[in-house]
């Protein structure tokens, strides 16, 4: 291989790839307002595409660079290959904004568990989630995604994450590419939960699983309305008490111990202290319950209330002892309200709204503030419950189905148990007005 047969190669391959995009782009601008979000889905799997002919392109170029270190030739800088273009013209300007626009879609790592790779395993998973999924649209904002909905009736009932929600007109994006306007019911504060309703009948419905269990480590992805998942990952922490005002608090920092729970600190004028707990004690029963792990200890403490008492039983020493804890308030972590701890926002943009949720289901997939409202599904497919938060750099939140369930009174007509039913009646039959 001739070094100006290398050239020659290199330029025809960047050529075809700038004019590829350039035509992408003109046509682009050639689509009316109205047009431009019926195209989004088609162009994001054009990009799809693109994507998966530029790795392959990259695959050839690296041959051939490594085909022209075999022979001892020299590889061409980026200025001997020159195309006949000055850098202001408007081509390159364009080439570049759209390179820029596809870095900030990608996800953190071509080697994480993100990666378009891994996610097309998980095809089949969401198979059936996907259908049961929609796209909030602010149209304020130029039709921009805000957040997904999940389908939780036949008859245009739907659930989102309620602060990511357009003040004014919503516009909901079905699975199969409808547009429809979404009228806003009513919302949780608690769950940040709100519930839309759609003029569309005979809609694909959750399946939602039994129960607000799901054990640690299992497989989990959450689905978009494309092929692939958005983001995939396992359960990290059991549904716990995230309410600030409604959860108890021991005051105590734990260790692991191989006979139990080593106490590592008590916090002063806490429930612990007052009890007369110390550090180095070994926490092995609570309220009758046997302990082995701190994770198994904070889920009782996170399922008990202010005030609640609990029996916990400890070593000192050689010494069994049993003492009786009233448990406190838990105190509010400024930090986390503000999100300025160190690395909070490393990973990405985090939900406005993260934190005190009654119970939630937390696991470490990566998703974004925008991608909250949707399906969460185990491998079976089944949905165990909606993501409503990305509440850290690899920690998500999730209503489970069983709380889902709870929350929604009646399925048919998709109410929240906290809205009143003569307002909720009067608000339903005016629903299609």
């Amino acid at each position: 291989m001739k070094k100006t047969r290398l050239h020659f190669m290199l330029k025809v391959l960047m050529a075809c790839a700038l004019i590829a995009v350039t035509t992408l782009l003109a046509g682009q601008k050639q689509a009316t307002a109205e047009d431009a979000l019926r195209q989004q889905s088609r162009e994001e799997q054009v990009l799809e595409l693109l994507a998966v002919r530029a790795e392959n392109l990259a695959g050839k170029l690296r041959r051939i660079f490594e085909d022209a270190g075999q022979f001892n030739l020299e590889i061409p800088t980026g200025d001997e290959l020159e195309l006949d273009m000055e850098v202001d013209d408007p081509r390159i300007s364009a080439l570049r904004q759209f390179y820029q626009a596809q870095l900030e879609r990608r996800r953190p790592s071509r080697n994480s568990k993100d990666h378009r790779n891994a996610l097309a395993e998980y095809k089949p998973v969401v198979a059936d989630s996907r259908k049961v999924t929609a796209i909030i649209r602010d149209p304020s904002k130029r039709g921009q995604q805000v957040a997904f909905a999940t389908v939780v009736s036949k008859d245009g009932y739907l659930v989102s994450k309620a602060s990511e929600l357009p003040e004014g007109a919503i516009i909901c994006e079905l699975a199969d590419g409808r547009k429809v306007d979404a009228k806003l019911l009513d919302t949780e504060e608690a769950w940040d939960m709100a519930l839309l309703k759609v003029d569309a009948d005979n809609l694909n419905a959750a399946r939602l699983g039994e129960g607000n269990t799901v054990v640690l480590g299992t497989f989990l992805a959450a689905s978009g309305t494309g092929q692939y998942p958005v983001a995939i990952g396992v359960a990290s922490v059991a549904p716990r008490n995230l309410s600030q005002e409604n959860r108890g608090f021991l005051g105590i920092g734990m260790e692991n111990s191989n006979d139990g729970v080593r106490v590592r600190e008590v916090q002063p004028d806490s429930a612990a202290a007052k009890a007369g707990l110390e550090k180095g004690d070994v926490i092995f029963e609570i309220n009758d319950r046997k302990v082995d792990a701190p994770a198994q200890l904070a889920q009782v403490i996170s399922g008990s209330l202010p005030g609640d008492e609990v029996n916990i039983r400890f070593r000192r020493g050689e010494d069994e002892r049993e003492v009786t804890a009233v448990l406190g308030l838990r105190p509010v972590d400024r930090r986390e309200e503000r999100g300025s701890g160190r690395g909070s926002k490393f990973g990405g943009a985090l939900s406005e709204k993260r934190g005190n949720f009654p119970n939630a289901l937390q696991h470490d997939l990566t998703l974004r503030p925008n991608e909250c409202g949707g399906p969460l599904v185990n491998l079976d497919g089944e949905v165990v419950g909606v993501n409503i938060a990305r509440g850290g750099r690899v920690k998500s939140y999730a209503i489970t189905a069983g709380d889902l369930k709870d929350l929604l009174s009646n399925l048919e007509l998709g109410r929240f148990r906290v809205t009143d039913a003569d307002s909720l009646k009067k608000r339903l039959e005016t629903v299609d007005e």
